[in-house]
């Protein structure tokens, strides 16, 4: 750049000094000047003979990008594995001859009942220690085809019910008590579990002495007015009646006990522990519970009736003794915690009939802290009430 700037300023003096004399200049100024011209017309020379010079422009560029993933793997397909059965056991296929089965196997045996309808033509007799287990309770169902009753147990047996829909036994007013039942509640304890149980002739567990425990189930439609109204009526959902011994246990618990057409449960001439929690007994023709001449051990807290919905029961008009829970000539049992409402024709949460029978009159009975909806409550010589709104 600085050669470009001298070369300029040669022109300019050349430019000055044109048309002067060298004479005139005395001072040796002009002669200055000519030498100047000289040095410019050289670097001049040297500019042009040097090469353009060449401008290198940076530019920074601030580019944002996007990486693309590589492409995936198509998935891989969808392998459907069958879901072993929870059931371990001998494998009952739908449809397969439940007695004929039953029947040939030992004690002990766990029989896992396919999805499907299995038909029972005559009653089953249960060995110890047997399990007997459907797929769910909409899913395996076990059909009475013209037996009185469905199951029975042989003396001293465990044997369990569990995830089935049970139906069908057949009962008449001739066989009455002793038909038209799911179960004969023999042997030594019998449990029955997520199982629902209904439209029996007459029970859905009837009778027997062993320990009974009722847990999570739904048990309804039990009876037929013929039943009903012979002279040995007995149709409920569960009827317990005296063991070989006072240690007999009967456990009922969080069930929905519904539209039976006698009672809900119903213990008579029953001695030993019971109790009854956390289940919804609704409309049954006479009542939801029905205790007669049955108690304990002398003391309340063995026969426990607690935290139930007893609702909308004994409204059938099918006997003028309806209620939530009828009393005839019962002992020792402990009624807390229950919500009563619409029970009876008119509307009772408790009746009480007392007679001389086994035992004599009414005692040891406590009923406390219930909430009634409007239900009467009776408190007669041997009850005693407390805590109920």
């Amino acid at each position: 750049m600085r050669k470009y700037i001298l070369a300029f300023l040669a022109v300019l003096t050349v430019a000055t000094v044109t048309g002067v004399s060298l004479a005139s200049d005395p001072n040796g100024h002009l002669a200055t000047a000519q030498g100047l011209l000289d040095q410019a017309q050289s670097e001049i020379d040297a500019a042009i003979a040097e090469p353009p010079q060449t401008i290198t422009q940076t530019a920074t560029v601030t580019q944002t990008v996007t990486a693309t993933p590589p492409p995936t793997s198509p998935p891989s397909p969808t392998t459907t594995t069958a879901t072993p059965p929870s059931c371990v056991g001998v494998q009952v296929a739908a449809g397969a001859n439940l007695k004929t089965t039953m029947d040939a196997a030992p004690s002990g045996t766990t029989f896992c009942l396919a999805p499907g309808t299995f038909t029972v033509p005559a009653t089953i007799t249960v060995k110890d220690g047997t399990e007997v287990i459907g797929a769910g309770r909409t899913s395996t169902f076990i059909v009475g085809s013209g037996a009185q009753n469905l199951f029975t147990a042989v003396t001293g047996a465990f044997w369990e019910f569990r995830s089935l829909d049970i139906s069908g036994a057949v009962g008449t007013a001739a066989c009455s008590p002793d038909c038209g039942r799911a179960f004969i509640g023999n042997g030594e304890s019998l449990t029955i579990t997520d199982v629902r149980c209904h439209d029996n002739d007459n029970q859905c567990v009837g009778s027997g002495s062993a320990d009974l425990h009722f847990i999570n189930n739904e048990c309804d439609h039990n009876g037929t007015p013929e039943l009903a109204a012979a002279a040995n009526r007995s149709t409920a959902c569960i009827k317990r009646i005296r063991g070989a011994s006072t240690a007999i246990v009967t456990e009922v618990r969080d069930s929905f006990i519904h539209d039976n057409i006698w009672s809900g449960v119903w213990f008579d001439f029953y001695e030993g522990t019971a109790i009854l929690e956390g289940n919804t007994i609704t409309g049954n023709g006479k009542a939801a519970i029905q205790w007669e001449v049955s108690g304990g051990f002398n003391a309340a807290d063995n026969i426990v009736i607690r935290g139930n919905t007893i609702q909308n029961n004994g409204r059938s008009g099918i006997t003028s003794t309806n209620g939530g829970f009828i009393c005839n000539t019962c002992a020792d049992v402990l009624l807390e915690d229950n919500t009563f409402g619409q029970n009876g024709d008119p509307s009772a949460a408790t009746k009480y009939i007392s007679t001389t029978r086994e035992w004599g009159n009414i005692h040891g009975v406590i009923v406390r802290n219930n909430t009634l909806n409007g239900d009467a409550l009776t408190c007669p010589t041997g009850v005693t009430c407390s805590g109920n709104a």
